[in-house]
């Protein structure tokens, strides 16, 4: 066990960490409001949720409003990704389903609720582009020119992962694909949790919901905390990969 970073609101929904990304399981972080808020927390524990929905039960999961409480949504995805829990969040693009890609338990818990095959590979999130070097033993130049140019944004590439990384992301575990994604709710949350392996919060081969809602509604049961951020209906990103030429796995928003 360990003490996540802070984390510090400064400006509407934006969150900055103030500590280096940490990817063990850890107590959730605590809050500063800096932003004439007057609540403070200590420890870990927080005030009052403002944003949370009882659900009345341990089964359903916890629902806090982004735009109502961007810092209880951060502290609460960010307890419950440390206790090896799937949350369901907002992306740049579309709803997601998170979870520790160092923790087996969590990433075989995400292809469950989203009942997907072991034999296709989840993506990695990170909070700054700097970090896909990190995670791969190479980058090659074609790739890195258009990470530079589209990101933070709806670009995934597929690296070589690096030898050492035994993350369970499905697939044949000789690749892994990265995103740097464009909102900077998200990229606070991955400052403080470290990369997060995410998925759209859709069951296998399904459309991806508009809303929080309708996800939680097509997913059933198995998502511990549920951040709503309103309608989120953009399109999935432009995944590619360099296989001695540039391949596009997946059209989307981003023409290559």
């Amino acid at each position: 066990m360990c003490s996540a970073p802070a984390i510090r609101l400064e400006d509407g929904h934006r969150v900055h960490v103030d500590a280096a990304a940490n990817l063990a399981v850890c107590s959730a972080p605590a809050i500063r409001l800096e932003d004439g808020g007057a609540r403070k927390t200590a420890g870990g524990r927080s005030g009052n949720r403002r944003g949370m929905k009882p659900t009345g039960g341990a089964s359903r999961p916890q629902i806090v409003s982004l735009a109502d409480s961007p810092v209880e949504a951060a502290e609460m995805a960010a307890a419950a990704l440390a206790s090896e829990e799937v949350v369901l969040l907002p992306t740049d693009t579309v709803y997601g389903l998170a979870a520790l890609p160092g923790s087996t338990r969590a990433t075989t818990r995400l292809f469950e609720i989203k009942r997907r095959p072991a034999t296709v590979s989840v993506a990695v999130l990170v909070s700054e582009p700097s970090h896909a070097w990190d995670l791969a033993d190479d980058v090659p130049p074609p790739l890195a020119d258009l990470m530079a140019r589209h990101w933070p944004g709806a670009l995934t590439v597929v690296l070589e992962r690096r030898g050492d990384m035994d993350w369970a992301l499905g697939g044949g575990g000789t690749t892994v694909g990265v995103r740097c994604p464009d909102r900077n709710w998200l990229r606070g949350l991955l400052r403080s949790t470290g990369p997060l392996a995410v998925t759209s919060a859709n069951l296998h081969r399904q459309p991806t919901p508009a809303t929080a809602t309708e996800a939680l509604s097509n997913l059933g049961a198995g998502v511990s905390v549920a951040v709503d951020g309103g309608n989120c209906s953009g399109e999935a990103s432009t995944v590619v990969a360099w296989e001695g030429r540039l391949r596009v796995l997946r059209a989307g928003p981003l023409l290559i």
